[in-house]
């Protein structure tokens, strides 16, 4: 028989069970705290994808920066690029910031490295402290088959460029170094000079391992002759060859025979026998108009030399620039001369879009070539050279054309619907020995400045 005070512990003891479960059960159940807010930083756009050297990147860099869930609107981001190889530098920033939505971007122009390539991008809070960051990382890669390609490490379009017999390329840019590529252009890394703001015009050969340069430094006043005896490794200004100091080179040739031309401003046209140590005025026929720069000297396979005046009037040398004849010429707006090694023909192009030739050493001449445009930008031709058994020449219009024999053309940098990549006139192109073309322009307008582009099988 159970007693009233057995029957009262076993009540107590259930009660306390169940109020024991009733608390274990309520603490299970208490929502948890609410986490602490922190910066944070996500990458929405540009990494972990495989893209060409050279390139802009199809997916451009888009973070967004927020503090918890709030998104942090016109907050400073910085995104640190690599540089090229042989850079003073190892890292270039450019910096942004972020919109109303907390978002900001970069576009990202690979260089030079094939395989892995980085960017860290920091964001900063409103006080300019640095609160995150992170890596983008991206697999680069060499470009194989045709096509057009900007050159890695070439920051601007090149004016000038020489290929030594090694194949070695060098290219001379407007304000910078001049730059050195192993691989046919497709990269480039810096080439000694006597100053990185510096403008190269034109590489001469002057024996195996000589070079002059006709460039602007902020050595010189003007246009100057620079020559090195080592294949560019130092170099020395030479004497100015005008009577009157600062003297710009309107045409600078060296010739087969060892002799070096220029033509300079308000002072007609020198020579010299010592690669620009001492120079010598070339007497001119009465009427020559020496007051402006003869320009486009140009040589043919005979030795002989012709020469612009400011007018486009034509002169001819049969004795290696040490006296010269007028001739007569087809147009007074020449805008260049190719004295073809080949046939012995000799071009002349013009800025209204005619190319004329003369198969008697300028004596007569025959129009093989008119643009058609009338416009009159469209119609300039601005350079014409040969190479590998083709004739090349740049217009405003159709850009980059090639001619066999000037009844057939091709227009390497046309698109398929006809539009050409824009660009100026006097960047310059260039067929490598291995049959690689080179030339300056802008293709496309999105992230896409003016630059050196190369098209390994054209």
């Amino acid at each position: 028989m159970v007693t009233s005070q057995k029957f009262a512990r076993f009540i107590l003891v259930i009660l306390s069970s169940l109020a024991l479960g009733s608390c274990e059960k309520k603490e299970e159940e208490a929502p948890a705290p609410p986490p602490a807010k922190k910066y944070a930083l996500d990458v929405l756009k540009g990494t972990r994808q495989v893209d060409t050297i050279g390139h802009y990147t199809h997916d451009s860099v888009v973070v967004r920066f927020r503090y918890g869930t709030r998104p942090l609107p016109y907050h400073q981001l910085l995104f640190d690029f690599e540089t090229c190889k042989g850079a003073t530098v190892p890292l270039i920033s450019s910096g942004t910031n972020t919109n109303r939505a907390g978002r900001g971007g970069t576009p990202w122009r690979l260089t030079s490295q094939e395989g892995q390539q980085q960017i860290r991008v920091r964001a900063y809070d409103s006080l300019g402290v640095v609160r995150i960051d992170t890596l983008l990382a991206i697999q680069v890669v060499r470009p194989t088959g045709r096509g057009w390609h900007p050159a890695a490490c070439l920051p601007s379009p090149a004016k000038a460029f020489y290929q030594y017999p090694n194949g070695r390329l060098l290219a001379g840019l407007a304000n910078d170094f001049p730059l050195y590529s192993d691989d046919n252009g497709q990269t480039w890394q810096p080439h000694p000079f006597v100053s990185p703001a510096s403008t190269i015009y034109k590489f001469m050969a002057a024996g195996p391992s000589e070079l002059l340069v006709w460039a602007d430094t902020p050595l010189s006043f003007d246009t100057e002759i620079y020559y090195s005896a080592d294949n560019g490794q130092t170099w020395q200004m030479r004497p100015n060859a005008a009577d009157a100091p600062n003297q710009e080179h309107g045409a600078v040739l060296y010739t087969k025979a060892g002799r070096l031309l220029v033509g300079a401003s308000y002072n007609g046209l020198f020579y010299s026998d010592d690669k620009g140590l001492s120079w010598t005025k070339a007497p001119m026929p009465v009427g020559a108009f020496n007051v402006a720069p003869f320009h486009h000297l140009t040589e043919d396979a005979a030795g002989r030399l012709y020469v612009f005046d400011f007018n486009s009037r034509l002169y001819r040398s049969t004795t290696g620039g040490t006296s010269w004849e007028l001739l007569g010429a087809p147009s007074d707006k020449g805008s260049d001369l190719l004295a073809d090694p080949a046939s012995g023909a000799l071009y002349l192009t013009t800025n209204y879009g005619g190319i004329f030739r003369s198969m008697n050493q300028g004596t007569t001449w025959q129009q093989v070539y008119q643009i058609a445009e009338t416009r009159g930008d469209a119609r300039l031709i601005s350079s014409i050279f040969k190479a590998n058994g083709a004739f090349y020449f740049t217009t405003g219009g159709q850009g980059l054309v090639r001619t066999l024999d000037f009844t057939t053309f091709t227009y390497p940098t046309r698109f398929a619907d006809g539009t050409v990549w824009g660009g100026k006139s006097e960047y310059a192109s260039f067929v490598t020995s291995s049959g690689a073309l080179l030339t300056g322009g802008r293709r496309g307008y999105l992230y896409s400045p003016d630059a050196t582009y190369y098209n390994l099988r054209p």
